[in-house]
């Protein structure tokens, strides 16, 4: 049972023009309600909508770094010291053509492999990947013979937030990329050694951005 205010329900407000103003009042708190409704249910169809059109990418990048060196550069320790260059860019690959609707970006792993090797069975690898702001991503010591002979696979762990700095970089940077600088040790010479490293990146993205 609905209640109506007092002086809606009482002395000469029952007239005939008064019923009417009653009806008026009601019909227009029903109708002011079915627009909340609908409106509730709009915006979330639109949020319903809006989320099913994500697309979810699984995109790798590769770089491959070769080292040679017949002599020492540390004559106390007889090891070979390295120092190269790489770069991560979304422009390339999969992502390119969604730049601009990418909603989310992580690191699922990042590995490095030994795909060729001449030198002594005890050498040594290990190394640095600097990507500046103090994020750095350490390499340990990994046998290069043993790594290419049975085809194993380092993961460079995260360091203190690197990865989080690499994917906010790519995400939101204007270039959408970031350079890196990869400073390593072979503990023995000769060597010939051909590295690789790869990221497998994950994205998000909504064309409807």
């Amino acid at each position: 049972m609905r209640i109506l205010p007092g002086w809606l329900r009482s002395g000469p407000q029952n007239r005939p023009e008064n019923r009417i103003f009653v009806r008026y009042f009601l019909l227009m708190h029903r109708f002011t309600l079915f627009l909340f409704i609908l409106a509730s249910f709009g915006l979330s169809s639109c949020e319903e909508i809006e989320e099913a059109a994500n697309i979810e990418l699984d995109t790798e990048f590769t770089e491959t770094f070769v080292f040679n060196a017949t002599e020492a550069t540390d004559t106390l320790s007889g090891a070979a010291n390295f120092s190269e260059s790489g770069r991560i860019d979304l422009n390339q690959g999969e992502t390119a053509q969604y730049l601009d609707n990418l909603r989310e970006l992580e690191i699922e792993r990042l590995e490095l492999r030994v795909l060729s090797y001449q030198g002594t069975q005890t050498a040594q690898f290990s190394g640095a990947m600097d990507f500046g702001a103090g994020r750095v991503l350490t390499i340990e010591a990994l046998n290069l013979q043993d790594y290419l002979v049975q085809g194993q696979v380092y993961n460079l762990e995260d360091e203190a937030g690197t990865y989080a700095y690499i994917t906010d970089v790519l995400l939101n940077g204007d270039e959408h990329e970031i350079e890196y600088f990869l400073g390593a040790t072979i503990s023995e010479v000769p060597v010939s050694a051909t590295i690789q490293i790869t990221y497998l990146l994950r994205a998000t993205a909504n064309p409807l951005d």
